[in-house]
C-alpha cells in the first residue's frame, strides 16, 4: 500500500536528533507507534541559532516554535495513517516518559489543534528527578448524553 503525502503534512529539511535520546532508557521504552510519532514531532520543530562570542561552535540551539507544535488527529489518520486509539496512546506514552507535554489542550472542538511543547524530562526517567505529569483526561460527556 502506498501512500502519498499532501504537500501541506509534508515536513521540510533534515531532522536533527541528540545522540543521548537514542540511546536513552526512555526512548528504548516506548511501544507501538510511539517512537514514529516521536520523530514527527522532532519534524515539526523550527531550531533558531542563538549565537556565542565569536567561536561558532558554542552557538546554541533552541526551538522557536516550542508550545505552538500541532499534530492533530486528522493529520496522523491521513498523512501517517495511525488510527485515533494508537495516536492517543502514543501521545499519552510521550507524556508518560517526558518527551512532549500539552501546553494548550483544545479536546479538538470547534475545529482548533492542541498545542505541544518538546521537553527533555526524558533524561531523568527512571530516577528520582524524573517526575511524571499524565494528561489530564477529559470527564465531561462530549456529545450527545443521556
Amino acid at each position: 500500500m502506498v501512500i502519498l503525502l499532501d504537500s501541506k503534512y509534508k515536513p521540510p529539511g533534515p531532522i536533527f536528533i541528540d545522540r543521548d535520546l537514542i540511546k536513552s532508557k526512555a526512548y528504548l521504552s516506548l511501544t507501538g507507534i510511539a517512537p514514529q510519532v516521536l520523530l514527527v514531532f522532532m519534524s515539526k520543530r523550527k531550531m533558531a541559532r542563538i549565537k556565542s562570542n565569536g567561536n561558532k561552535r558554542k552557538d546554541t540551539w533552541v526551538i522557536s516554535n516550542n508550545g505552538l507544535i500541532t499534530f492533530p488527529y486528522l493529520e496522523a489518520q491521513h498523512a501517517y495513517n495511525i488510527s485515533q486509539q494508537r495516536f492517543t496512546r502514543a501521545i499519552d506514552q510521550l507524556i508518560e516518559h517526558g518527551f512532549i507535554q500539552v501546553s494548550k489542550d483544545s479536546s479538538g472542538l470547534f475545529g482548533t489543534p492542541s498545542l505541544y511543547s518538546i521537553i527533555d524530562t526524558w533524561r531523568f526517567f527512571c530516577t528520582a528527578k524524573f517526575n511524571c505529569m499524565p494528561r489530564e483526561k477529559r470527564m465531561n460527556q462530549v456529545g450527545f448524553c443521556r
